[in-house]
This record gives structure tokens, sequence and C-alpha cells, in this order.
């Protein structure tokens, strides 16, 4: 599954950097890098997952759960 991080200045829309990668462990570390580049509160970073195969969208957490909803990293 394809992982789309990125990382939003203030409030989602404003997207300053980014990348899509392949798994999900590969997407935690390149999460957690982001995070450690782009520190709270000014950025947020955020992992978001779409399944081709249904089309449901949610979101990667950094406690490693997939959910409908996001938390910043």
């Amino acid at each position: 599954m394809n992982y789309n991080i990125e990382v939003c200045e203030y409030v989602p829309s404003n997207v300053v950097a980014g990348e899509t990668v392949k798994g999900s462990k590969k997407a935690m570390k390149t999460a957690r890098e982001y995070a450690k580049k782009y520190p709270k509160p000014q950025y947020q970073v955020f992992v978001s997952w779409r399944r081709s195969s249904d089309g449901q969208t949610g979101y990667l957490n950094s406690d490693g759960n997939h959910a409908i909803t996001g938390e910043a990293w």
C-alpha cells in the first residue's frame, strides 16, 4: 500500500513538504524524520493512505495503528 506523508504548516491545506512511499515501515521511518526536521507546534506531519481494492482512506498514526482519523506525528 502507498502512504502519503505531508508536512503541514498550521493547517492541513498548507503543505510545505512531503512524499509518497511504499509500505508502513518505510512510512513510519520517513514520518519520524520529517517530524524531527519540522518540529511542532508550527508544523504537523500526517501520514495518509488509500486502499485501491475498495477505496478506503485513512491515516497511519505514530502508534502504528491505521485509523480513519489522523493524529499529527
